[in-house]
């Protein structure tokens, strides 16, 4: 996308998502997107089975009760969803949407962690249909925004079919 062999400092990532046959009308906010490069926004945390059903974290002891790990969304984990991309490297993947096994397709970002194992944020559920998925990168160096616009076909819960293509 760049003409320049430099690299894109501090790149952000924004995505819009559109059905195919409305191609101006999103289907909610744009979504900041996730750098698959950087770590999942999820830390491993203990509860106390006792403290779990009272809704209360392990306080740290463990000498006392029962605890299992879990994990917990943390977004502080990844706060600046910014990436330098070098050209020639693949560090500028980034994941659109999910399809899950019983729930369906999603839209997909970092506070998609907060949303179970499932990873699917209710508000942005993505109803079988075909899909225009407009991404724009921008990079603090370049003084413009770059935009892609990609096709996903969500017709089945076949996941060999969900997959992204370039929108010519």
């Amino acid at each position: 996308m760049l003409l320049s062999r430099e690299v894109a400092q501090a790149c952000e990532i924004f995505i819009d998502y559109y059905k195919w046959e409305h191609p101006d009308v999103r289907l909610f906010d744009s979504i900041q997107g996730r750098w698959d490069s950087h770590p999942q926004p999820e830390r491993v945390v203990r509860v106390s089975r006792d403290a779990e059903e009272e809704g209360v974290a392990d306080p740290g002891n463990p000498d006392t009760g029962v605890y299992e790990e879990r994990t917990e969304f943390a977004p502080s984990l990844d706060p600046s969803n910014q990436e330098d991309i070098v050209p020639g490297s693949d560090r500028g993947q980034v994941s659109v949407a999910i399809l899950t096994a019983n729930a369906g397709a999603f839209a997909f970002a970092n506070e998609s962690y907060a949303h179970g194992p499932l990873l699917g944020n209710p508000a942005w559920k993505l109803p079988m249909g075909t899909y225009r998925i407009v991404v724009r990168i921008r990079a603090s160096n370049v003084n413009r925004e770059y935009r892609s616009a990609f096709r996903l076909e969500y017709l089945s819960d076949d996941f060999a079919k969900f997959q992204l293509k370039a929108s010519s």
